[in-house]
């Protein structure tokens, strides 16, 4: 979160009608948004991790798959999916139904990890450790860990090709509008200096699409 998390932020724009926070997880964006002034709902397929939101001080919070959202159509006029879509199986179809949950010009903005990243490895943690990819088109199973305020999770991720991605936003009638590539700050390396690797290989990729 420390150098991809404020750098989400700042690719988001202002509160408008309502913002749908997709794979919400235990919540922490929509919090964070809703201190911005966003109307949050919020939507998790796993219950457990919907109630987590809810019990932190999530606004609104829904089970639900994100290939048939609980939402009704052209209700919200931003969307956010942070470091979810790698782990949804069916992406394309949770793109539609994100572009039919917007109305005409909303926004979905979008964190995952990048597929440079997904698709290799560092072979150590040095800093100038070399950066190995056998294979980068080939779509395939790619678990990650992540820590969510005190909570150790193995999520079943998907390495997929920056061009599945943006197939599924042209399919779903999205054009990209910004892309960013987030870095560790100076300070941040110097705390940890194995994250330094970061300012070498794109560790996350930003997108902001508008729904045409």
């Amino acid at each position: 979160w420390t150098f991809n998390g404020p750098r989400f932020l700042e690719l988001i724009p202002r509160p408008g009608r309502q913002t749908l926070d997709l794979a919400c997880g235990e919540g922490r964006l929509g919090r964070l948004l809703r201190e911005r002034g966003h109307r949050v709902v919020a939507v998790d397929a796993a219950p457990t991790m919907a109630r987590l939101a809810h019990e932190a001080g999530g606004q609104f919070v829904v089970v639900g798959s994100a290939s048939h959202l609980p939402i009704a159509s052209g209700t919200a006029d931003l969307a956010v999916a942070f470091m979810s879509l790698q782990d949804i199986a069916d992406l394309e179809a949770a793109i539609t139904e994100v572009a039919r949950v917007l109305v005409e010009r909303g926004r979905f903005c979008i964190a995952i990890a990048h597929p440079i990243r997904s698709a290799g490895h560092f072979n150590s943690k040095q800093a100038d450790s070399a950066f190995s990819i056998t294979s980068y088109f080939e779509s395939r199973p790619w678990p990650w860990r992540s820590q969510h305020t005190g909570l150790q999770l193995e999520l079943p991720g998907i390495h997929r090709p920056l061009d599945a991605y943006t197939a599924a936003l042209e399919h779903g009638r999205f054009v990209i509008e910004a892309i960013r590539e987030p870095q560790p700050a100076p300070e941040q390396t110097t705390i940890h200096p194995e994250s330094s690797r970061w300012l070498r290989i794109p560790c996350f990729l930003h997108i902001r699409a508008v729904r045409s």
